[in-house]
């Protein structure tokens, strides 16, 4: 029992055995605490696009470059395109929750901070599209265009779905029509 109550003291800093919900065998609020930050901290630095959602100048601009690698690197394995529809399916309900945490934990509603949401907007627009240096271009610089402006539809898919899928549903849906006008016009 002594060196239950010694890994005890060494997980709970500062906590006694025998402090309500801190036994031996009992995660102690601390590390709760701790772990919870750990995972927010986690959740930030993925909402964040590794990091470049903190870039001082066009932090969206930066995440829809991120989309392109892994657009890339997700193309390059030669599956079928459903396949790869199936992975930006999975990558978009991902990015939704961590959207929807990542802005309980900021506090404020598609803080510039998260670009995950670009991050999927672009895979979107990407798919399909053959792989070159032209077509990734026009492809890019019609979504930030639309990702910027938000016309129509897409300004009311911004404006009218709450919580982390209204972070990432206006950013697929410009992907979408991106992919859509960049065929249009010949990429």
């Amino acid at each position: 029992m002594a060196k239950r109550a010694q890994m005890h003291d060494s997980f709970c800093p500062g906590r006694f055995d025998g402090e309500p919900g801190c036994g031996p065998l009992a995660a102690c609020a601390v590390g709760q605490r701790r772990v919870a930050a750990r995972i927010d901290e986690g959740v930030l630095w993925l909402a964040r696009g590794l990091g470049l959602g903190l870039v001082p100048r066009a932090p969206g601009t930066a995440g829809s470059l991120l989309g392109i690698p892994l657009f890339l690197l997700v193309h390059r394995q030669g599956w079928p395109v459903a396949v790869e529809c199936a992975i930006v399916a999975v990558f978009v309900l991902l990015a939704c929750a961590i959207a929807g945490r990542a802005e309980k934990i900021l506090g404020t509603h598609d803080s510039g901070q998260i670009v995950i949401d670009e991050i999927a907007g672009m895979w979107v627009a990407l798919l399909g599209h053959p792989v070159g240096w032209e077509s990734i271009l026009v492809v890019f610089v019609i979504f930030r265009i639309l990702d910027i402006w938000k016309p129509g539809p897409i300004r009311w898919l911004d404006r009218r779905v709450p919580g982390g899928a209204g972070v990432v549903v206006d950013d697929v849906a410009s992907g979408a029509i991106a992919s859509i006008l960049a065929w249009g016009i010949g990429f």
